[in-house]
């Protein structure tokens, strides 16, 4: 596997790119956030990135990053757990978005030219949660199929919901809006929020209306005036489990356009769909692209936001959190 220095954080800490190479596909993550910085599949770069360090410092959107201990809200940024309440830094509004570990530098094992291990300890009362948890974050590439497998700890019960933040462009990051490229997804509800995104508690069923994606149709076909873009949490069905890569996983979704396919594949319970509705504001991407509004989706598999004070999405001590994702790349 390839390592090269990607740049050098104002603390005086490097940072690393990594290059995992299956011979039909590349994909390269740095170690700040375990961020995949690009993935290169017949020559296109299907992922939103940057080309320096000083971009992902600037960087608001998470792009690729690693995001936890709580991806997505929680409202208030506070939750009780165990009967003791816990305030957490306000980040999104009043409330509290997927959390530091996409700025963090991880610590790295390079297994083979296709494995990369990361691990952290993120200490008790980080950001203030509850309890230490020792984290093992593996990228594996076989072919055109890229795992990412999150395992945790903890010394205390704490909230967890870990999921990866890249922005897909299935026609090569700037080739324009993906609002045309088609998308399925295996869900027949989402999640019901307010105005600041937070659930309120009740389910809606998909058909009929524009979150139905249980046939593919293009992203924005079914925009109106109350929804001109998603970021949604949709409820996985379960019903076609698959083995892939020795994992029992379902099919989530996917994306193509017209020459390219990504299938998404999961055993966590729901997936957020965001169609980059406010990017345009950040630096260049790679190659000098601009941002643009809705260039890019992220497909995040993971809990529903603000699971922790719905009773779920908690890691209790002497169990390990253990899921992955999978998604696989193909030429149509």
């Amino acid at each position: 596997m390839k390592k090269t220095l990607f740049g050098t954080l104002p603390s005086g800490e490097a940072v690393h790119l990594y290059t995992l190479d299956s011979g039909k596909m590349q994909v390269n993550v740095i170690d700040y956030g375990c961020r995949i910085q690009a993935i290169l599949f017949n020559g296109v770069d299907f992922a939103g990135g940057y080309d320096t360090l000083e971009s992902y410092l600037a960087d608001d959107s998470s792009q690729g990053a690693f995001v936890g201990r709580v991806a997505n809200r929680i409202k208030d940024a506070r939750f009780t757990l165990n009967g003791k309440t816990y305030q957490l830094p306000a980040n999104d509004g009043k409330n509290h978005l997927h959390g530091v570990f996409g700025q963090t530098v991880w610590n790295t094992k390079i297994v083979d030219d296709c494995t990369l291990v990361f691990t952290h300890h993120s200490a008790a009362a980080e950001e203030g949660y509850p309890g230490n948890m020792n984290l093992e974050i593996t990228y594996h590439l076989d072919g055109t199929a890229l795992e990412l497998d999150y395992k945790a700890t903890a010394d205390e019960d704490t909230p967890i919901n870990l999921t990866n933040h890249t922005y897909f462009n299935l026609g090569g990051i700037g080739s324009g809006s993906v609002l045309e490229q088609e998308m399925q997804v295996n869900a027949d509800e989402i999640t019901l929020v307010d105005d600041e995104l937070i659930p309120i508690g009740k389910r809606m069923s998909v058909c009929g209306t524009p979150y139905d994606f249980h046939e593919y149709h293009p992203i924005g076909a079914r925009f109106n005036e109350q929804v001109d873009g998603y970021d949604t949490n949709f409820w996985l069905n379960k019903s076609e489990p698959v083995t892939l890569l020795g994992k029992e996983l379902y099919r989530a979704g996917a994306v193509r356009s017209d020459l390219y396919q990504m299938d998404c594949y999961t055993d966590l319970p729901c997936m957020q769909i965001y169609s980059g509705n406010f990017l345009g504001s950040g630096p260049d991407f790679k190659y000098g692209v601009k941002q643009a509004r809705q260039h890019a989706i992220c497909l995040e598999t993971q809990f529903e936001p603000d699971s922790v004070n719905h009773g779920e999405g908690i890691l209790r001590v002497g169990e390990t959190y253990h899921y992955t994702t999978v998604y696989v790349f193909s030429r149509r």
